[in-house]
């Protein structure tokens, strides 16, 4: 049997941070065998996923963070979903997106069944382009006043500060690197954003000949709790139990932080222990 990819997520039992590793092996089980942290009694093995799922995981979940408007279903592509507000549709099972009422009955019955189907075989990860996302997962990407087809072949978060009328603006974008199926190294790549809008043509020098048109690597911020890096607007300000701005942490944390309704221990006015002359 041949060697596949798998995706290995590791949690630490001390502090609750989570990384990722790929390890190939022919089965699931052989993926575990591997995956073992031996010497690093703090770290245990919480999934082992086929590494195409990862993969369709991030993808609609990045779909997630601006899923709004009319638009088809992410997990059967019709167009059976509440377009006036997205919050009236399925909350999907599997992962945090809205699906349409009949997706979410199946989800149901799936489970009652103890049967999942697999993220890759959802209708956006088959066509991401339907709904404006690009990812790795992408083959075959056409480009408007460009001939033949592109893949992806290098891709990452980038920032730049243009003046908007007379003030300075931070815009980050997540860039991609695409390459000519047709002509391979042999022609100038193009670098474009998610909705396959072109930032730049003529590229020989991957994502580096950004610099020159005064792109930077955006900067990304540690969330206290998990200890991940995110984009800023990856994050949010938690709150205290009278409403106060507390911590800046990512949007997974956020939603465990805040479970009981405010971050921290709950507090009154003489828990503070403030000095009257201070």
């Amino acid at each position: 049997m041949e060697n596949k990819s798998w995706t290995v997520t590791y949690r630490n039992r001390d502090n609750g941070q989570r990384i990722t590793a790929a390890v190939f092996a022919v089965d699931q089980q052989q993926a575990r065998e591997k995956a073992k942290a031996d010497g690093r009694e703090a770290w245990e093995v919480e999934s082992i996923e086929p590494n195409e799922e990862t993969l369709a995981r991030i993808l609609i979940a990045e779909f997630a963070k601006k899923q709004s408007g009319h638009f088809a279903c992410p997990r059967c592509g019709k167009m059976t979903m509440d377009a006036e507000s997205v919050t009236r549709n399925a909350l999907s099972r599997r992962v945090g997106c809205y699906i349409c009422d009949t997706c979410g009955t199946v989800e149901a019955i799936e489970d009652f069944a103890h049967k999942q189907d697999s993220l890759s075989t959802w209708a956006i990860v088959r066509e991401p382009e339907r709904w404006h996302m690009l990812s790795w997962i992408s083959d075959n990407i056409k480009i408007d006043g460009h001939e033949g087809t592109w893949y992806i072949i290098d891709e990452g978060d980038f920032q730049i500060t243009p003046d908007v009328n007379g003030e300075p603006q931070t815009l980050t974008a997540h860039l991609f690197l695409l390459e000519s199926r047709k002509f391979g190294d042999e022609a100038a790549c193009l670098i474009v954003d998610k909705k396959k809008q072109i930032v730049m043509e003529d590229v020989w020098n991957g994502l580096d000949d950004l610099e020159d048109a005064g792109w930077e690597k955006a900067r990304k911020i540690e969330c206290p709790v998990c200890k991940g890096e995110f984009l800023r607007e990856d994050m949010t300000f938690t709150r205290d139990c009278h409403g106060i701005t507390c911590r800046l942490v990512c949007f997974d944390c956020y939603d465990k932080v805040m479970g009981k309704g405010y971050d921290g221990e709950y507090y009154t006015e003489a828990d503070e222990c403030i000095e009257e002359d201070y």
